[in-house]
């Protein structure tokens, strides 16, 4: 069995350099760690130079090498992309180029997630060929659990709350447990299951690729937790930026200006995945109504920018509704409002 890493990589090198660093510790063999450099500032390169990284001679933006690891030598290779594809589209250069290269399984990793030493001997003896996918447990460094990176769906009720959480036992010492969600971090993808249902889909920036995977690779076979593999997240936990608006009617709570593009990805993505695999169909497009209503009518009464946020929610529904996946659209309209260069992101794909 030939095991693949794939790291989408952006800004973080230190931590970058600790999951290459925990994967090389692996007592179970990784054969090729694939690093994908969403065009970080600091090339992802530079970062590893340590194992030896260079430019290849044909192609600039790739390099490789070699390193030794606790059952042989593991070959790293890092390939730097032109602009930021996010998640998706980063794990979906990596799958492509490690299924290309003979590769069985997939083990898809966040830049800040390091797997603990035995954390890949753990996952393998669950890894049948009818198995699409086996997960990790996540935790934060304090120990703390990430539940919500593990959870069910309710296929009828997608929309807007996706995932039911597990129960208690179910994350307790030696369970092997069907899932439906597992986000991105600790995701061993059987390269067969990869190869019937796709790569991830790249257009998906920034949120809900993971989910729209998982119920895409349930057409291959079941998704398990593998509660004795456990992977350690170093995430960030920001982006909760929230601030009190003084409106016609009196203040409310928004997201800040500087996360308009997040929501506006947040809302488009989720009434997409939930109206592609909702099994009610009608359900969900009356609470896609519902919800824009009400926040229409909140941002009416209640917020500033009232023209800048109910263009960013009406663009966001309608995109989500047909399928529409421009990338710049949040941005273009940032600028159309005169925002600050700061506020259009520095995370846009585009």
């Amino acid at each position: 069995m030939r095991i693949a890493a794939v790291i989408p990589a952006y800004n973080k090198p230190d931590l970058l350099r600790l999951v290459v660093r925990e994967l090389l510790r692996q007592t179970a063999a990784v054969d090729t760690i694939y690093v994908i450099d969403n065009a970080s500032r600091e090339p992802s390169a530079l970062a590893l130079a340590e194992y030896g990284l260079r430019p290849d001679a044909d192609d600039p933006l790739c390099s490789e090498a070699s390193a030794p690891t606790p059952g042989g030598v593991c070959r790293i290779v890092c390939t730097r992309l032109a602009q930021n594809a996010g998640c998706p589209g980063g794990f979906g250069v990596g799958m492509d180029m490690a299924m290309k290269d003979g590769h069985d399984w997939l083990w898809l990793l966040d830049d800040d997630a390091a797997p603990v030493d035995t954390a890949l001997e753990k996952l393998l003896p669950h890894a049948a060929q009818d198995v699409a996918a086996l997960a990790s447990l996540p935790r934060l460094p304090d120990g703390r659990l990430i539940a919500t990176h593990r959870a069910r769906c309710d296929r009828a009720k997608l929309y807007p709350g996706f995932t039911i959480p597990l129960a208690e036992e179910d994350y307790r010492p030696g369970k092997v447990r069907d899932l439906d969600l597992a986000a991105w971090a600790g995701l061993f993808v059987n390269a067969a299951a990869a190869k019937a249902v796709g790569l991830p889909m790249a257009p998906l920036f920034l949120t809900y690729c993971d989910l729209e995977y998982c119920l895409r690779l349930a057409a291959y076979g079941p998704l398990r937790l593998v509660t004795d593999s456990l992977l350690i997240h170093h995430m960030d936990e920001g982006y909760k930026d929230r601030v009190r608006c003084k409106g016609l009617f009196g203040t409310g709570e928004f997201t800040a200006r500087r996360h308009l593009w997040r929501t506006f990805f947040i809302t488009r993505n989720a009434i997409w995945v939930g109206g592609r695999y909702t099994t009610r169909k009608l359900r969900h497009y009356l609470t896609v109504a519902r919800i824009f209503l009400g926040t229409a009518k909140k941002i009416l009464l209640y917020a500033d920018d009232r023209r800048l946020r109910l263009r960013l929610a009406w663009r966001a529904t309608a995109d989500g509704l047909f399928g529409r996946f421009d990338n710049a659209a949040p941005w273009r309209i940032l600028a159309a409002s005169e925002a600050a260069p700061e506020e259009r992101g520095a995370d846009r794909p585009d």
